[in-house]
Formats: structure tokens, C-alpha cells, sequence
């Protein structure tokens, strides 16, 4: 009887499964598409059709398990009934999402990530998904009468995130509610809204 071969989600899993076990036994630099595709019993160039570099693979492996976990962060709906309050549920959201990825091989992909040209492109859809879920939570405020002011920076909106990403996953910093709403009270809302 002839192997089924694998596809969709079943192969996507049996992918990240074998680049985390060689990310554990070898580290990122032991890390390469021939040795993924033997141990998840597929091809070189199913994996090139997806992604371009093992360090891309990297990225969409340890995000995998937090999506599904978490759900996708630019899907997430706040219910507070003020800005203030849907800041903090979306930031502690965004929060709990970073520190997932407190796992002994991030640090190094994350260094290597910093160091190729994939960073821009990686950042750039993270900061994409953070401008959706905060667009969404500045129009709710809007939509309840607050005062949200019409030209907010990219940057401004930015600042949060970056501040939590940089403490979570950089120099391994739990983000206690308490300095969410310090962010939040002496920062985003001076920034957020008309005074």
C-alpha cells in the first residue's frame, strides 16, 4: 500500500513540528529546508513554494502555536467602554500573545532575524496586524463620542507595541498590568486624544 501523502493543515503541522525539533537538537544554524522536509516526510520544494528561507519557516513556526492558542491578534475584539479600557484589554491581549514566544530557541532566531534583510518585511506585517487592531479599537472610541484625534502617527500608534515587544521578547521582561496602565494613562492617551 502506497504512503498517503500529506497535505494542508496535517502537513503545515508535521513542517513545524520537525523545524522545532531541529531548532531544539540544533539550533538555527543546524536548521535547513533538506533536513525539515526528511524528518516531515515532504519535499524541498513544498517548502520553498512557501517560504523563502529557513528563517521565514522559523518565524511561522513559532507563531503557529500562539495563533492557535490565542487566536489571530488582528482579529481581536475588545469590550471595554472606554478607550481606556479597550487599550488595556487589547495591550494585555498583545501582552500574553509576546510571551508566548519566551522559548530558548526565539532568542536566537530572533537575533538572526535582526541580522538579515528579512527583518523589515517580518516587522512590517506585525506592525500592519498592530495598526488593524488599533484602528479598530481608536474607531470604537470615536464611535462612542470620545475625542480621538484625527491625525495620529504611524509611529504613535506604534509605540506600544514596539515598547512591549522590545520588553518581552528582548530583554525578558513579564509586562505586569500595572505598567500597561502607566502606558496607557501617561502616554497613549495624551497622545490618542484631542485635550
Amino acid at each position: 500500500m502506497a504512503d498517503k501523502r500529506r497535505r494542508g493543515a496535517e502537513l503545515e503541522r508535521a513542517i513545524f513540528s520537525a523545524t522545532i525539533k531541529i531548532l531544539d537538537e540544533e539550533g538555527l544554524q543546524g536548521l535547513t529546508f533538506q533536513k525539515v522536509a526528511e524528518r516531515a516526510g515532504t519535499s524541498k520544494p513544498v517548502l520553498y513554494r512557501r517560504w523563502n528561507s529557513p528563517l521565514e519557516l522559523v518565524v511561522a513556526a513559532i507563531r503557529e502555536p500562539v495563533v492557535k492558542v490565542r487566536g489571530s491578534f488582528r482579529d481581536y475584539e475588545t469590550t471595554g467602554n472606554s478607550l481606556a479600557e479597550d487599550l488595556f484589554q487589547l495591550l494585555q491581549h498583545f501582552a500574553e500573545m509576546i510571551s508566548q514566544y519566551r522559548q530558548p530557541f526565539v532568542a536566537t532566531t530572533l537575533t538572526a532575524l535582526s541580522q538579515s534583510n528579512n527583518i523589515q518585511r517580518t516587522l512590517g506585517v506585525a506592525e500592519d496586524s498592530d495598526l488593524v487592531s488599533l484602528d479598530r479599537v481608536l474607531q470604537r472610541a470615536r464611535t462612542r463620542g470620545e475625542a480621538v484625534r484625527a491625525d495620529i502617527s504611524r509611529k504613535a500608534k506604534l509605540i506600544a507595541f514596539e515598547q512591549i515587544r522590545y520588553e518581552g521578547l528582548f530583554i525578558q521582561k513579564s509586562i505586569e498590568d500595572e505598567d500597561l496602565r502607566t502606558l496607557i494613562n501617561d502616554v497613549l492617551l495624551r497622545l490618542f486624544l484631542n485635550d
